[in-house]
């Protein structure tokens, strides 16, 4: 069953903690997006409670899918994919400080090797919501079949479709 994001700021689901406590981990989902805008609006987040800050996320970046990470600086790689109502297992893989890589069914999309030390403050993982404090964007489409590993995932071995 998927769940509908209206793209309204109550629309999203929090976990209050996180299973994530360094590098490497893996955020993955099946999502299908409404309509791109020119805007970040992230379908899976990490971050510290209160801050208003994105630490990690996969999602809309503006006009395409992407990959993004932050500590003093915001760094996020975009892909040239910007399909709407399609169904894609989006796989966001943050394997290090500076290696991230953001796959769609199985193709890797979009890469960013920026140093990014890992915050050990995170401690809320949201889908569908880009934090719980300060400018608040939502998803606006469809999600199932989310994941929060805490490991470095085997692209090759995740399903393409569900």
């Amino acid at each position: 069953m998927a769940r509908d994001f209206e793209q309204v700021t109550s629309d999203h689901v929090d976990l209050f903690s996180s299973p994530i406590s360094a590098y490497p981990f893996t955020m993955a989902g099946r999502f299908s997006i409404d309509a791109f805008v020119n805007a970040l609006i992230p379908a899976l987040t990490l971050y510290q409670s209160g801050s208003g800050i994105v630490d990690y996320g996969i999602g809309p970046t503006y006009l395409n899918w992407g990959i993004y990470a932050r500590n003093t600086t915001f760094y996020h790689a975009a892909s040239s994919e910007n399909t709407t109502n399609v169904w894609g297992h989006l796989v966001g893989v943050f394997a290090s400080a500076t290696d991230r890589r953001l796959y769609l069914d199985g193709v890797q999309i979009a890469s960013d090797t920026d140093n990014v030390i890992f915050n050990t403050g995170c401690d809320k993982f949201s889908c569908g919501a880009k934090t719980d404090n300060g400018p608040n964007v939502s998803f606006n489409g469809d999600r199932k079949s989310t994941r929060l590993n805490s490991s470095h995932t085997d692209i090759a071995r995740m399903p393409s479709s569900a």
